[in-house]
């Protein structure tokens, strides 16, 4: 597995996604070497976790000179990680997954010897960029429109690289189906990681409600600036309540720019970077996910969903979950009808177990991970006589 971050500590979606397949592979009977390009690794790689999950550890340094950012002919998220096509990689492998379009520069590396070449896809990277450049106008989001138009040139063109994709997101796999028939590769859905056995429904008195996202994109910090300003002070009437936000923030000390954002807003609690999310979840009645921009699956909201938690979000903060509006969550764009709706489940916890259960009943349907995965790898083991 190639990673553009650590998955460890498994603190923020992608991170759990990443290190769930990690579960996933090893559960499948294979041996799993991990990849990793990082600008930071402030000694994650001594974490003793790691080496009962992994085979093999590479550290790749992630370069983040303005320059190096900017890239040249490729996106900043891909020219930045170009070391990866220079690690000497010993051995054969079978497969070798690519956690995304930003690590590509892997396939340029001439020790790479695999088998099989996989993508995981979470985004579609052009459409992405251009939504955390609609997050926050600023100078920042003049780099995030730049790898927007950049991507609308390599996104593609990794593509037709790499024969076999996974998308997290049903509704991207659908729009990716006809490019997959012109080219001839293989395209499947391939669910988040849900762990079944240990599916459960929140039993928390308490009133606090829970954001869980990574801290440092623009599009998590607008989406908790909405809720504080539209939402949160329509609701401290309601006796206990909390608003938690947690997440990766890096090493931003004070809380950084989510810190400044929530400074002197009563009935808040801010959790940076924590090492576990299941007490979060435990602490929480229910979570939300006010998002206003993003692409892909949100995996936070599913991670919620499966931890027992029922969901408010926004239109965006439901995209590619396969769950529906008064079913299994509750999803507006309207900032009286959040309130409502939030309200509502702080107030009639049985309605929330309601759409907790409809919500795990559409999880144990659709987000077997483990078989849809294991499945992939046996066809494409057929197609060399392996299997």
């Amino acid at each position: 597995m190639v990673c553009s971050d650590w998955p460890w500590p498994p603190n923020y979606a992608a991170r759990i996604d990443a290190i769930d397949r990690i579960h996933v592979l090893r559960d499948l009977g294979l041996t799993v070497d991990v990849l990793v390009t990082a600008a930071q690794h402030y000694g994650v790689l001594k974490m003793a976790q790691m080496f009962n999950e992994v085979d093999t550890c590479f550290a790749v340094q992630r370069r983040s000179g303005f320059f190096d950012m900017l890239g040249l002919f490729e996106t900043g998220q891909e020219y930045s990680r170009r070391s990866l096509a220079d690690v000497n990689l010993e051995k054969s492998y079978d497969f070798v997954i690519l956690e995304g379009h930003y690590v590509s520069n892997v396939l340029k590396n001439p020790t790479l010897k695999a088998a099989h070449k996989l993508l995981r896809v979470n985004n579609d990277e052009r459409h992405y960029f251009l939504q955390l450049a609609n997050s926050r106008w600023s100078l920042s989001s003049l780099y995030y429109l730049l790898e927007a138009l950049r991507f609308v040139r390599t996104w593609p063109a990794l593509m037709r690289q790499i024969p076999t994709w996974m998308f997290s997101s049903a509704k991207e796999h659908a729009k990716a189906s006809s490019f997959a028939d012109q080219i001839g590769a293989k395209s499947i859905f391939l669910p988040p990681r849900v762990d079944l056995s240990s599916i459960s429904i929140s039993s928390s008195t308490n009133m606090q409600v829970l954001f869980l996202g990574t801290l440092l994109m623009p599009n998590n910090l607008e989406a908790v600036r909405w809720y504080v300003e539209k939402v949160h002070p329509k609701l401290l009437d309601i006796p206990g309540y909390q608003f938690c936000v947690a997440g990766n923030n890096g090493h931003s000390g004070q809380g950084g720019k989510v810190g400044e954002l929530l400074k002197g807003v009563p009935s808040v609690t801010l959790v940076p970077s924590p090492t576990n999310t299941r007490s979060l979840y435990e602490k929480s009645a229910l979570f939300v996910n006010p998002m206003r921009n993003g692409a892909g699956i949100k995996l936070k909201t599913v991670h919620a969903l499966a931890a027992g938690l029922p969901v408010v979000a926004t239109e965006v903060g439901a995209e590619g979950t396969l769950m529906r509006h008064g079913h299994e969550i509750y999803q507006t764009d309207d900032s009286e009808q959040f309130v409502a709706y939030v309200r509502e489940l702080l107030t009639n916890p049985a309605r929330g177990n309601e759409m907790v259960a409809e919500a795990h009943k559409l999880l144990r349907e659709h987000y077997q991970q483990s078989e849809k995965l294991g499945n992939l790898l046996v066809d494409l083991l057929k197609q060399e006589g392996k299997a």
